[in-house]
């Protein structure tokens, strides 16, 4: 099991590192190549072994929950991006990457590669992830939100500095 045991901070950026954005599919293609290379860098191979074992538990092959993007903060991360379930870009043996990063070309990816960029967000600080982190069929991702969930919590005691982050937020009112 995967306690996420981790020093507060992995030295990885160790100030926040603008990252390009290749402007062609086959520049994407290229750099989600290099991003599977570097898969275990150590901000991320926490989250790696968490989705392996997320996969094992789910009777999926590791690999079938896609990894974060090693171009983003990991467990470092200060923004979550919290999507419903994999889409096609992130199945991997579907054509996909394996990867939860905006450099896929799927539709969602593509908006919020947009998105990114528009706001100047540094990609060093996000980490993408799912509410439920497996693939499942169309139309079925209400039925696995309560399993989804629990590892949500888990998620957030591995990304030691969102609870840092979210106890510094201000809420209206408050």
């Amino acid at each position: 099991m995967v306690h996420c045991g981790l020093p507060p901070v992995v030295e990885v950026y160790g100030a926040a590192m603008k990252v390009a954005f290749p402007s062609t599919p086959s520049g994407r293609t290229e750099a989600r190549s290099r991003l599977w290379e570097r898969r275990n860098e150590p901000h991320v191979a926490a989250l790696v072994k968490f989705a392996e074992e997320i996969a094992t538990n789910s009777g999926l092959m590791p690999g079938a929950v896609p990894y974060p993007d090693p171009d983003g903060g990991g467990v470092n991360a200060r923004v979550l991006f919290l999507l419903n379930d994999p889409g096609d870009g992130a199945k991997s043996g579907t054509g996909g990457s394996g990867m939860l990063t905006i450099l896929n070309e799927d539709q969602t990816s593509r908006k919020q590669r947009a998105a990114v960029e528009a706001s100047g967000l540094d990609r060093s600080l996000t980490l993408h992830w799912n509410a439920v982190p497996w693939p499942v069929p169309r139309g079925a991702a209400a039925q696995h939100v309560a399993a989804g969930a629990r590892s949500l919590i888990r998620l957030w005691r591995c990304c030691q500095t969102f609870a840092a982050s979210s106890r510094s937020v201000r809420r209206p009112g408050g």
